[in-house]
């Protein structure tokens, strides 16, 4: 379905973008804006150009200084990395996206490739002992499934929570339970260790902000 395909592939920018460009494209002058009309069938091409546009202008300003990127920076590289693979699956696989468009989406995901192998050894170096904690949140991108949700219907069911209560160290036992970089009793626990107390921090109903985002991020890395 082409229009499916497009419409895939454009949200998959637009995540990419949060991950990557938020902060930097509030402040950009003249960053094109996307209007009601804009979401017109034959518009899909000119907003993806948007979309791939500002994305550059992104990875541009993150190339700059690979020292600059801690562990949370490459994080949300990797998982952009990911969606641009999967939105550049998505082009290829539609007939009405651009051969041009198509080369930006690879060059893009190379790109971010560079700067994450760039910026590894900087992160490294700040905390040795936290890299190898997490080296398993940021060697290489993630491949998320995009699955069609109706955000009315997920605030209908679940509506937005109030509560940013969380721990930091047990959020880091956790999340090391789950990769295996946990050591207990003088050895490695088992990948996917998963405690009663563990679960009960992760899936608290009512969560916001910094607690939600890392609720969101414990599973991620389990899918991955």
């Amino acid at each position: 379905n082409i229009r499916r395909n497009n419409n895939d592939v454009i949200l998959r920018l637009i995540l990419v973008m949060t991950l990557l460009c938020g902060p930097l494209l509030t402040s950009v002058r003249g960053t094109p804006r996307l209007r009601r009309e804009d979401k017109k069938e034959e518009d899909y091409g000119d907003i993806m150009k948007k979309m791939v546009a500002a994305v550059e202008l992104g990875m541009e300003y993150l190339s700059r200084d690979y020292a600059s990127i801690n562990v949370d920076g490459l994080f949300g590289m990797r998982v952009g990395q990911g969606q641009i693979i999967e939105a550049a699956k998505e082009c290829k696989s539609s007939p009405s996206c651009p051969e041009k468009l198509q080369g930006q989406l690879d060059r893009l995901a190379a790109e971010i490739e560079t700067t994450s192998q760039g910026a590894i050894p900087y992160v490294q170096f700040e905390d040795e002992d936290y890299f190898a904690k997490f080296l398993k949140t940021i060697n290489n991108p993630y491949m998320l499934p995009y699955r069609p949700t109706s955000m009315k219907e997920v605030l209908d069911k679940y509506p937005a929570g109030s509560e940013d209560s969380y721990d930091e160290e047990k959020g880091d036992e956790c999340f090391s339970r789950i990769m295996a970089t946990l050591e207990e009793n003088g050895k490695k626990v088992e990948e996917c260790n998963i405690t009663r107390s563990c679960w009960k921090m992760m899936t608290a109903k009512g969560q916001s902000k910094y607690s939600i985002t890392h609720q969101l991020l414990y599973f991620i890395i389990i899918e991955k």
